[in-house]
């Protein structure tokens, strides 16, 4: 993340500029830990303080409304394969949770994981792959369908040969195999 907010190249200066900000103000104190693309105009943004939006025409950054991700750490965030108003996001401590995203900047969220210490509350991994949502965290990777059914947990057990649970980032091969690293 960064502590100086969202910074845009421009490619005419040859400069990094922070965007939507005013020194001193609230907006310019976002620590920004992940964002994701919803369009051409549109960034969603997860910060230590819930979500915001960066719209890429007029260079401004708003609060996405107060609701039950406000004041939570987003670590990632990861725009649905199936729905483009859907929005995974993943927090520090508060699990895994599904946002749904309104025209007025609001939002509505289920909690899918997080309430079981087996599962982990500290999402650090998301990624779409065939209509489904696979989430790394502390202690586990875990597949869902599109409904928010869990269909595959895989566990730090001692017979599964992984020696550390810590699930940050995978990606899928032309196969469909799974890489990650731990």
């Amino acid at each position: 993340g960064t502590t100086h907010g969202v910074l845009v190249y421009d490619q005419v200066l040859g400069l990094l500029e922070p965007i939507g900000a005013q020194q001193g103000t609230v907006d310019s104190l976002i620590n920004v830990t992940c964002f994701e693309k919803l369009s051409d105009e549109d960034i969603l943004i997860g910060s230590d303080r819930g979500l915001w939006l960066a719209n890429t025409q007029s260079q401004s950054i708003k609060r996405v409304a107060s609701g039950d991700l406000d004041g939570k750490r987003i670590t990632q965030l990861s725009l649905s394969t199936a729905n483009s108003n859907q929005i995974w996001v993943g927090t520090r401590n508060y699990g895994l949770w599904k946002a749904e995203i309104t025209g007025n900047l609001t939002y509505t969220t289920k909690r899918f994981v997080g309430s079981t210490p087996t599962l982990g509350n500290h999402v650090r991994a998301l990624e779409h792959h065939n209509q489904e949502i696979w989430v790394g965290t502390e202690l586990s990777l875990l597949k869902i369908d599109a409904q928010g059914n869990i269909l595959f947990i895989h566990t730090n057990q001692p017979e599964q040969n992984v020696t550390d649970p810590n699930f940050n980032k995978f990606v899928f091969d032309n196969t469909g195999s799974l890489w990650y690293y731990s």
